[in-house]
């Protein structure tokens, strides 16, 4: 599995849109590619320590067919990794292996992301989540989609009873309900939460003859949400990550959706899904600050 830095992704530049007003350098994307996200900021003098972030595509076909043909093979799954936050976003088929064959945890994810319920971005949530709990899953994990996610999560349950009680009685397991949290959302900011484990360090001035002195402060992790176009579907959604002066959007599926730019803006890495488009099947990477 390759690790690609931005730096050398944008260069490979594959064809150039105008949408509305901007123009973005198109990078077709294919599965399981790594995405760093490292950054060293400067702020006069002082220098930040670089980051570990990173985003890795663990699949990027759309539609829910599996085919042995192509860039990606695999349906809609990402997982992005902001300190001490492990982010699954959409779990399309497959996704609990490739989450693997990215040599991470299974049990180490933090938060699962959910753009609207077609199956090809979200079919294997249930079987995450399952195995998840199976491996070991000690902390609670937060999951959030549109609504109707209440209905996926309790189906899961009534499917899978025979199985989680069993486990329960018979390996000592949790309750799997005690470990997993729903989260509804719509459009707004849906996430706010201090990570407890990371820092970044800031120049902050003080009235003694306007010198700076470093201090350190807590990251947050902010998820926002904006409701784009993908008809028929209603409940379908763009999300946007905010983490250490860092700004990744996910278009999710969408048709053309001006309000997406004003969105995206300030990114340092923007996903986007085009899978009706002329180039059916494909993703691509917009990497621009439109800042």
């Amino acid at each position: 599995m390759r690790r690609i830095k931005l730096e050398i992704l944008i260069l490979i530049i594959m064809n150039t849109h105008v949408w509305g007003a901007l123009s973005f350098l198109t990078v077709f994307s294919f599965a399981a590619a790594r995405l760093s996200l490292n950054t060293t900021r400067n702020n006069d003098d002082h220098k930040q320590k670089k980051s570990t972030d990173e985003l890795v595509l663990l699949g990027t076909k759309a539609g829910p067919a599996v085919r042995g043909v192509g860039l990606s093979t695999m349906p809609s799954a990402n997982l992005l990794d902001l300190g001490s936050h492990r982010i699954i976003v959409d779990c399309g088929l497959g996704v609990t292996r490739a989450i693997v064959d990215a040599k991470r945890s299974v049990k180490s994810v933090t938060h699962i992301f959910i753009t609207h319920y077609h199956s090809d971005h979200m079919l294997e949530l249930a079987g995450l989540l399952h195995t998840m709990w199976t491996t070991g899953l000690k902390h609670q994990v937060h999951v959030y989609g549109p609504d109707g996610l209440a209905d996926v999560w309790n189906g899961f349950l009534l499917m899978m009873n025979f199985d989680l009680k069993l486990r329960q009685q018979d390996e000592g397991r949790p309750d799997i309900r005690d470990l997993v949290r729903i989260h509804i959302y719509t459009e707004g900011l849906i996430c706010s939460q201090v990570d407890e484990k990371t820092t970044t360090t800031i120049p902050k001035q003080t009235n003694n003859n306007n010198q700076e002195e470093m201090v350190s402060t807590r990251n947050i992790l902010k998820v926002s949400a904006l409701r784009n176009k993908h008809p028929p579907i209603q409940e379908t959604y763009s999300l946007k990550f905010e983490y250490g002066g860092k700004i990744i959007t996910f278009s999710g599926d969408t048709t053309y959706f001006p309000p997406l730019a004003e969105f995206a803006k300030g990114f340092i890495l923007f996903f986007y899904f085009f899978p009706f488009s002329m180039c059916v099947g494909a993703s691509v990477c917009l990497c621009q600050d439109v800042s």
